[in-house]
């Protein structure tokens, strides 16, 4: 059936390609027909291969935002490219939030499935040096955004798995300028920054730049009176030096460094008491009804869950327990030394960990890039860069206001008899601390010529730790209702037991437990990546090309997890694993050029996703291996590298004499080995003991889809501009589910579904207006953002449906000033920006690991939408 899905899509593709072509013909013979003026679409060059060469003529699928479309189109950070990038997503609604610390940067729907940075399956470069995590700071200082979709290993090397953004950041003015910029709108939204940029000297100048963000967030925090949940705030610098001393060489030195800090995210959870559940998708849960101190019952009941689109939750509904005096007295406790924070464990920076709920970030960033051009037209280019990036965050894990349902019976157990009686309110503060060096030199061959080449080497270091700690609060009773001794005492999940008596009220106490989502509260990676590369271009005539890319890579990966409850670090707890991964990652491409003004071409590349280990599996028996790996279908100590083989065929076609232009694609990609993350169990003397997050392997899934963009001119004052992607998937083969596991009961039920949390179609529709007056020019700009339903899990029961958002801007534009009035969101759309089933940890929906479900009852995360929002926008020119 797949097969004849993608044999029907590909006629479609090639259909749609040839009418393209016939219809940019005739659009040509009209406009010359009409003898209009010569009005023409900027030529836009892009550099992703390293070389300058014009999007219309680069043989491969590449959307490039310069500069101005940042400015007249609202870019303000990269979760904005998404609009405008057909067959790219970027979420933040990894681990059930909606926050700047878990960012996954997904092309084609192959989501990373992993918010371990060092893992991911796409890769940020700025100014041709890659980086860790999907971050950049202000977008002050870009030039130009460069989003390529598909394989890219072959090119860009390490976790460019599923594509690359490439960052080309503004060089110094020859003379000098400046620039400042100010935004004010609703619910506190405010933007300010200077740039400032010219000579030092006849051959050095220097571009500085430095921006604060800040939003007072879009929802009242119904568990706590006056909190607004989404607020952000973020302080950035950057200073450029530019060196030119003649016209061989020049040298380009950035440095870069950034503060966020935040609130609570915007987000929430809904369970079974919500009013929204429609269905009992089949599996069964655990649910321990309440009693106040005996005769303690296990019913098994079915397992409510909403079923289709997921409503916009009520303002009743948004809340969670991140102002409480329990829920700060529990904050105070992960930071007064009883968990120590791991630093030191790794050569990375300090881990940050907030003293509020919310999250903070400091990074920072430094980039050297020299070229030396030869007289005969070679280029030597070198490159050196290395970011720091640590980051930390409090956050309420199960998304709700659960800390006073102790005595309202709603409440369960989600570890059996602990707790049975009620809720634990479930808390966690994730770090992450990263730093990572990389350097590359490449010789390449003039471009004037019609065999051309080059040649490099790449070296990459890569050191990262990550740290949560997790507390799950259970309330109880005092047998006298106020000074007695609590019904049970201590019996934490890890580590020390933490009274905190009176904290919220004289009737109630509780404990302070240790809990991690990994089965360790500290991982570590330590990587090494070094390849040797070519790529090799042949001009067989004047119409058609040839080129042939390949690197050769080696992945020295080293990983490690530690269970620390407190104290000091134990050796006995510290498990590692490493080893070594190389792989051939190859691109061949053919372009055809019919005319002047068309670009037909055809690919093939493959890609890795690097190997990885599980850590928490070392110093198990092989049964107890044996046991993990049929549960998940493949986990073991080592997980071999993901493969994709991609196929694509591509049309690129300028019509209207220059005024229009059109990028069209389909690509079919085959997924092999695919990395899953799982949960399962192992014995020990008869006991089953659960290994926490583990990554499994065997699985298959097959992608295709179409991406199409265009923009035309259709007179002197207006533009209209397009974009649209059909990102198909389907689960195969061994892919087994702990989500479908979990809902379903059944967890090969996934298998023919799709993947989840992005959207399968997705699209843009602008119209630019332009008009020169007296005193500059006046523009008007409408974007229509479609974007498609999104599944909450593999399972596809819940999604988002689909979302239409209309943003407006109208001003004045001058030599000296910008002034724009901006509406975003405009009538209110409620698409949620992405839902995720997650493991209830408060224990309301159920317990986890008994009766008749085999991992965990299921709560839906929904990561709120941001509402309209009006406001005004200046800047000035000096």
């Amino acid at each position: 059936m797949k097969n004849k899905l993608m044999k029907l899509q590909f006629k479609r593709a090639s259909l749609l390609m040839a009418m393209t072509i016939a219809a940019g013909s005739g659009f040509v013979s009209v406009a010359n027909a009409q003898d209009d003026e010569r009005l023409q679409l900027e030529e836009i060059t892009v550099t992703a291969r390293k070389r300058d060469e014009s999007i219309q003529d680069a043989p491969y699928t590449i959307t490039a935002l310069t500069s101005h479309d940042i400015e007249v189109k609202g870019i303000n950070e990269l979760q904005d490219i998404v609009s405008f990038s057909p067959g790219f997503f970027y979420s933040e609604n990894a681990v059930g939030k909606n926050s700047r610390e878990s960012r996954r940067l997904i092309f084609r729907g192959m989501n990373p499935r992993t918010d371990l940075m060092h893992r991911q399956a796409a890769s940020v470069f700025i100014d041709g040096a890659p980086t860790i995590g999907p971050e950049f700071g202000g977008m002050e200082s870009v030039e130009r955004i460069e989003v390529l979709k598909g394989p890219q290993g072959a090119h860009f090397g390490r976790s460019t798995y599923t594509g690359a953004l490439n960052i080309i950041t503004k060089d110094p003015g020859e003379e000098f300028s400046g620039r400042i910029d100010v935004t004010s709108g609703q619910y506190g939204l405010s933007r300010r920054g200077i740039s400032l940029d010219g000579p030092l000297t006849d051959s050095i100048g220097y571009r500085l730049t430095a921006s604060s963000y800040e939003t007072d967030g879009h929802y009242d925090n119904a568990a706590v009176a006056g909190q607004r949940l989404g607020d952000r705030s973020t302080d950035d610098f950057a200073l450029t030096l530019a060196f030119n001393p003649n016209d061989n060489l020049s040298a380009k030195l950035r440095f870069h460094t950034w503060k966020d800090d935040d609130g609570p995210d915007a987000a929430t959870a809904l369970d079974y008491r919500s009013g929204y559940t429609n269905c009992r998708p089949g599996a069964m849960v655990n649910r321990l009804a309440y009693d106040p101190v005996n005769g303690l019952s296990h019913p098994t009941v079915p397992l409510d869950y909403i079923c289709g689109e997921v409503p916009m939750p009520s303002a009743a509904h948004i809340g969670m327990d991140t102002g409480s005096p329990r829920a700060l007295a529990m904050l105070n406790s992960h930071l007064d030394g009883t968990f120590p924070l791991a630093n030191g464990l790794r050569n990375t920076p300090d881990m940050v960990a907030p003293d509020h709920f919310g999250l903070e970030r400091e990074a920072q960033e430094v980039s050297l890039n020299v070229d030396y051009n030869f007289d005969n037209g070679m280029n030597l280019n070198v490159i050196y860069a290395a970011h720091e990036n640590s980051y930390g965050s409090h956050n309420d894990l199960d998304r709700r206001a659960t800390e006073d349902l102790d005595l309202s019976g709603q409440g369960g157990a989600i570890w059996g008899s602990f707790w049975a009686n009620h809720p634990a309110d479930s808390q966690d503060l994730r770090m992450q601390s990263m730093e990572d060096s990389s350097w590359e030199v490449r010789l390449s061959s003039s471009d004037d010529q019609s065999l051309r080449w080059s040649v490099g080497y790449s070296d990459m270091e890569i050191d990262n730790i990550s740290q949560i700690i997790g507390s799950m609060f259970g309330y109880t009773l005092r047998n006298d209702g106020a000074n007695g001794d609590p019904i049970r005492t201590g019996n934490p999940i890890e580590g020390g037991n933490v009274p905190l008596c009176n904290a919220w009220g004289a009737d109630r106490c509780g404990w302070y437990g240790q809990q991690t989502s990994n089965s360790s509260n500290t991982q570590w990676a330590n990587i090494n990546t070094s390849a040797v590369y070519a790529t090799l271009s042949y001009d067989v005539s004047d119409k058609l090309s040839i080129s042939a890319e390949v690197r050769r890579q080696k992945d020295d990966v080293y990983e490690g997890s530690n269970n620390y409850s407190g104290g000091a670090w134990d050796p006995t707890e510290v498990r590692n694993a490493g080893g070594e991964f190389t792989s051939t990652m190859p691109r061949v491409i053919a372009d055809f050029k019919p005319n002047e003004d068309t670009t037909i071409y055809v690919s093939y590349a493959e890609g890795t996703l690097p190997g990885l280990f599980n850590p928490s599996l070392v110093g198990l028996s092989d049964s107890q291996l044996a046991e993990i790996a049929a549960q998940t279908g493949g986990a073991d100590v080592q997980v071999d590298e993901e493969v994709a083989e991609n196929w694509e065929l591509g049309l690129k076609r300028s019509f209207l004499d220059g005024r229009g232009f059109v990028s069209a694609a389909y690509y079919s990609t085959d997924l092999t080995n695919v990395h899953i993350p799982s949960v399962a169990y192992y014995t020990v003397d008869g006991v089953q003991t659960l290994t926490g997050n583990v990554t499994s392997q065997g699985g298959n899934a097959e992608l295709s889809g179409l991406e199409i963009e265009g923009t035309v001119l259709m007179n002197e004052n207006l533009t209209l501009g397009f974009t649209y992607a059909l990102n198909d998937s389907e689960l195969g083969n061994k892919f087994l589910s702990g989500d479908a596991k979990d809902l379903l009961g059944d967890d090969t039920l996934a298998q023919g579904n799709e993947f989840s949390r992005y959207p399968k179609t997705s699209g843009s529709l602008s119209l630019d207006f332009n008009k020169g007056v007296e005193a500059g020019e006046l523009f008007a700009r409408a974007d229509l953002i479609y974007t498609g339903k999104m599944y909450a899990s593999n399972a596809m029961l819940a999604h988002t449906g689909t979302g239409q958002k209309l943003n407006l801007r109208v001003g004045l534009d001058t030599e000296s000033y910008r002034f724009e009035l901006f509406c975003t969101n405009c009538f209110e759309d409620e698409q949620s920006k992405g839902l995720q089933a997650m493991w209830d940890l408060s224990g309301i929906s159920g317990e986890m690991g008994g009766g008749a479900t085999a991992a965990g009852p299921r709560v839906l995360t929904v990561s709120l939408p941001d509402k309209r929002v009006f406001g005004v926008r200046a800047s000035f020119n000096f």
